[in-house]
Order: structure tokens, then sequence, then C-alpha cells
């Protein structure tokens, strides 16, 4: 991590990291689990849904990202209100490794038409 501070009210830093994480969460494969599967077997109402569920990693997740922020007050103004006023911006990036999965994340299927 590294930041600048310059006058007469600014500011500009930039931050590298990586994060290492045991027994991260992720979606299960994808298809998520038959009401069988999830406990609801007996559950006739249920026997056409596909649930989700999440389980943990059996390897470590790496995250590794930057983030780029500037910040400055402009002090040049003379009007009082003017002076106060701030200007910022901001980038991160983000990535990890193993990626997590990505489908649809939507809620279970329909059931079967009775």
């Amino acid at each position: 991590m590294a930041e600048y501070y310059f006058e007469p009210a600014g500011s500009f830093s930039v931050h590298v990291f990586q994060s290492d994480i045991t027994n991260a969460i992720d979606d299960k494969p994808e298809g998520g689990l038959t009401a069988d599967d999830a406990g609801f077997g007996d559950d006739p109402t249920l026997a056409g849904y596909r649930f989700k569920t999440f389980t943990n990693l059996d390897v470590k997740r790496t995250v590794r990202g930057i983030e780029l922020s500037y910040s400055q007050q402009l002090r040049f103004f003379t009007s009082e209100w003017l002076r106060g006023t701030t200007v910022f911006a901001t980038f991160s990036h983000f990535a990890a490794t193993p990626r997590p999965r990505t489908g649809t994340r939507s809620s279970p299927t329909s059931p079967p038409a009775a």
C-alpha cells in the first residue's frame, strides 16, 4: 500500500493485495439437488424442484486485487461554500482462483403440472 498526500488537501493511494481463504463457500455443481437429495423425498409437492445449495471448497481460494484512489478538496475557490467541495475517483479490480462458479442464480425450477 502506498499513499501520497499533496497540498493543499488531496491524496492518491494504491493498494495491492492478496488474500488466501481456506474453506471458502461456493455453489454446489450446476443443477442443484433433487428433492430426494435435499431430504424432501417424502413430500410429493416438492418432487419436481431442484434445490440450490452451497459447499465449502476443499482447496484454498486466492483473491488478488488492486485499488486506486484519488481525492482532492477544491480549496482554490473563493466562496466559502465551494471551498469545501471535494472530488474523488476510485478504481478496483479483483480476481479469484479457483474462480467462483457462475450460472443461473434463480430459484428452483417449477414443479411439474398436475
